[in-house]
């Protein structure tokens, strides 16, 4: 199968799915996206971005390469807002996450672009596939302790109680969505991990996006 556009990555989630399973998903997942998540969500976009600007006012007019800063405050927007997961600052996953988006995605984009390597046979014989396997180790990695960190808290009833507002109202963000939907539409540890990888992919290429404008 050809998979040159990212399905190695991404495999059969909501972007790169189609037909009725396509359909499937977007009527599933739709109720987990709508004003009242974005706006329990403002603090924590606050804050991280607040974070963001202060890693650009410390470097005193120094030049600085902003992708890898706006990389991991926008990680860690999507980590806790949607996924429920607070990320250390100084935690060396999250620095290898973002950069392994960023080669991934180049070497997407690269599939894309040359007609040669686009199919996988092809793709696997040249040394670019190698380096583009540690990279998916990687992002494939990561998205699995995420998901495996909220699924024992989802267990041990500690769901709620962990992650609420200001107010005490309790906040249920798009993993727990996922999680609840897992057991009523019987996916599997690879249907979760699809939807999550592809969430968290947009939010850093949108990162990326913003980086080139």
């Amino acid at each position: 199968k050809n998979r040159g556009k990212g399905g190695r990555w991404l495999a059969n989630g909501l972007l790169l799915s189609t037909g009725e399973k396509w359909r499937q998903r977007r009527k599933m997942l739709t109720p987990s996206f709508h004003f009242k998540i974005l706006e329990d969500c403002m603090d924590c976009m606050s804050r991280s971005w607040r974070n963001v600007v202060g890693v650009f006012l410390a470097s005193e007019g120094q030049p600085v390469d902003p992708l890898p800063i706006m990389g991991a405050g926008a990680l860690n927007i999507i980590c806790e807002s949607a996924m429920g997961t607070v990320l250390d600052e100084n935690d060396d996953r999250s620095k290898e996450y973002v950069a392994a988006v960023k080669r991934a995605s180049r070497d997407s984009i690269r599939r894309v672009l040359n007609p040669l390597i686009r199919n996988d046979f092809m793709f696997d014989l040249t040394p670019l596939s190698k380096s583009h396997a540690k990279d998916l180790e990687i992002l494939h990695g990561f998205t699995g302790e995420v998901i495996k960190e909220r699924k024992a808290a989802f267990a041990e009833e500690k769901l709620y109680e962990q992650y609420s507002d200001a107010d005490g109202k309790k906040r249920q963000v798009f993993l727990d969505s996922l999680l609840e939907l897992a057991k009523k539409e019987n996916l599997n540890e690879l249907d979760i991990r699809e939807e999550v990888d592809t969430f968290m992919f947009a939010g850093q290429i949108r990162r990326l996006r913003l980086c080139n404008t």
